[in-house]
């Protein structure tokens, strides 16, 4: 089922939470990366080729978009700014029925401002819900994306 079209209004909806996205005060790189890392822990091999390419059209070398599924807390190859992204984005994916702990919160206000961090957190949870409805409906429709 191609949900953009069953839905047209709902799916116009998400593209708008996007486009804030793509024009807030977060680099649409750091963006993209964290599309890329919820995409990964859900699985979502459209997606995630997805967001690989837009990776690159940004300029991120292949070596570190490869590493993105398996990066390390110290990895000099990502900046601070993008392992603190990376952690809390897990933390959101990892444990929403528990809460973010208060170390991943404490991690997380010591590199952003409160705009800055629910910004990754929108942009975490609108990709965690775009996976979802593909996954759901077998049809990865990007409407208003990318």
């Amino acid at each position: 089922m191609n949900y953009a079209q069953v839905s047209p209004r709902g799916a116009k909806a998400y593209g708008g939470v996007y486009a804030y996205l793509m024009e807030c005060d977060l680099p649409v790189e750091l963006v993209v990366l964290i599309f890329l890392r919820v995409s990964q822990l859900n699985k979502s091999a459209w997606w995630i080729n997805t967001h690989w390419q837009d990776l690159e059209k940004l300029g991120m070398a292949t070596d570190k978009i490869a590493l993105v599924d398996t990066w390390v807390r110290h990895h000099p190859m990502f900046s601070e700014v993008e392992r603190a992204a990376l952690a809390w984005t897990e933390a959101i994916i990892g444990a929403p029925a528990m809460g973010v702990s208060d170390e991943a919160h404490a991690a997380a206000h010591t590199l952003f401002h409160e705009r800055e961090l629910v910004d990754i957190t929108i942009a975490t949870t609108l990709m965690d819900a775009y996976n979802h409805i593909s996954i759901v409906f077998g049809t990865p429709s990007a409407v208003g994306m990318c």
